[in-house]
């Protein structure tokens, strides 16, 4: 989103830029302000829709609140920069340098001027109808009040000359046409003023307002990246939760798996130890000893067999004494 934000704030600068040099009415017959619209505002309009289908896509997935009302600013300030947007273009096509448009209008006056005085002799006052012109753009172009006040000035300083012509070089209604001609020129130019100030206003509303947004998107961005890592921190103290337990249960079972080794080995170890530790005293000719064996198990069979034999071994023992 961000970038789609960084690229229509370009393409924007551009759109308007390339106007403010060409008033895109160079080739007329090629679609003029229509063909450029086509060219540089509509790829800019389809990258606010795709951003709108981002954001929808985000609002599906059911976000927080503080998420939620980041996204719906989003959206707000994306239609509000739509809207100036529009309106900007609107005003550069009604300012343009076709015949309709007020820049259009104002040359067609200066050509008018010029035409007119040339037939009259007064050549040296096209300087002045020159320096009208130039400072005209020079205002639109650069959008400096000084420019404007000088053209003003050349405007009043033409009708003074023209009004102290020699009436016969420059009859009284020519004289009269002509300061018509540059009383037109200048309800043009204030008119052109006015609607180039709005079209300032506005483009300077597009800055603020794509600042705005970008801001907003670097705040969503923020408070995500937040939520990801608090998700990440759970995610890893849950890890070592699981760890821990894992291993306290591997070191119980394997202390559990000796005490069982040991108990076990206890029960089959020391019933044949204590066999063996009989059958040693029996061999040394101890015929009292017994083994002391309770199972029921082979070694306790084991055990009674070792008795019964020690039994018999000391009753032949007797009888062979008697």
């Amino acid at each position: 989103i961000n970038n789609d934000l960084l690229n229509i704030q370009n393409q924007a600068f551009e759109f308007y830029e390339t106007w403010a040099l060409t008033g895109f009415e160079t080739e007329v017959s090629s679609g003029g302000f229509h063909r450029a619209r086509e060219s540089d505002l509509d790829p800019i309009l389809a990258q606010l829709d795709h951003i709108r289908s981002d954001i929808d896509v985000m609002a599906q997935q059911d976000p927080d609140p503080q998420t939620a009302s980041n996204l719906a600013k989003i959206l707000s300030n994306l239609e509000a920069y739509e809207t100036t947007l529009i309106a900007m273009s609107d005003q550069m096509e009604s300012l343009g340098y076709r015949e309709t448009g007020e820049f259009g209008q104002l040359q067609q006056i200066i050509t008018r001027l010029d035409k007119a005085l040339d037939n009259s002799g007064l050549d040296h006052l096209g300087a002045t109808v020159a320096q009208i012109d130039q400072y005209s753009k020079g205002f639109f172009l650069r959008s400096e009040l000084p420019y404007a006040r000088l053209a003003r000035e050349s405007m009043l300083e033409l009708k003074r000359a023209i009004n102290e012509a020699d009436d016969v070089q420059l009859p009284l209604a020519e004289k009269q046409t002509l300061n018509e001609m540059i009383e037109s020129y200048y309800d043009h130019f204030l008119s052109a003023a006015n609607s180039h100030r709005r079209l300032q206003a506005n483009r300077t509303n597009l800055v603020g307002q794509s600042n705005v947004t970008g801001r907003l998107v670097r705040q969503l961005f923020e408070n995500q990246q937040t939520e990801f890592g608090a998700s990440v921190a759970r995610l890893q103290s849950q890890q070592s939760t699981t760890i821990t337990i894992t291993l306290g249960l591997a070191v119980f079972v394997s202390i559990g798996s000796v005490i069982v080794a040991a108990n076990f080995t206890g029960r089959i170890f020391r019933p044949v130890q204590a066999l063996g530790d009989a059958a040693a005293k029996l061999g040394a000719g101890d015929l009292t000893v017994r083994a002391t064996i309770h199972r029921t198990d082979e070694i306790g069979a084991a055990g009674r067999a070792f008795n019964s034999m020690a039994d018999r071994l000391q009753a032949s023992l007797l009888e062979m004494e008697q």
